[in-house]
């Protein structure tokens, strides 16, 4: 799975990843799992550190954070580590893995479905209207979820 989220966005994710933790924890195999997160500071508004470290640890998750307001920090919005990550990204999602985005519906969802995009453009080889209808196709396949607040 790749999960993408933004400040609380993040909590409907928890669920999904405790299951692969237990899965994991009996010997069970899952499948790669990668985590976008965002926030404005990890020290004043990261959710769930503790499980966030759990699920690293147990190699439940890969963790790409984004932090807009921590100085220095290479990330400052889930689509830009989305992009530093572009091909394990192209990669996870050539293997057959659904995306989840969940969070703001004004700024940070258009930005993660045009970075997606933009991925596929680059990765894939695409010109950006094939790149455009790959989405479009993710989405029908029902492998592309987004739970959205705000305008959209």
């Amino acid at each position: 799975m790749i999960l993408i989220a933004a400040g609380t966005g993040l909590a409907p994710f928890r669920a999904f990843l405790e299951e692969r933790a237990e899965q994991a924890g009996r010997g069970e195999a899952t499948a790669s799992n990668l985590l976008f997160i965002g926030c404005r500071h990890p020290a004043h508004d990261q959710l769930y550190p503790a499980d966030l470290e759990q699920w690293r640890r147990q190699r439940v998750a890969i963790i790409h954070p984004a932090y807009s307001a921590l100085a220095g920090f290479p990330h400052r919005h889930v689509q830009d580590a989305l992009w530093a990550a572009r091909d394990l990204v192209w990669q996870t999602l050539q293997a057959g893995a659904p995306v989840y985005v969940c969070g703001d519906g004004a700024q940070m969802a258009p930005a993660v479905r045009d970075c997606l995009i933009h991925i596929a453009g680059t990765c894939g080889d695409m010109p950006r209207e094939q790149a455009s209808q790959w989405l479009q196709i993710l989405m029908q396949e029902g492998r592309y979820h987004q739970d959205i607040f705000g305008s959209h």
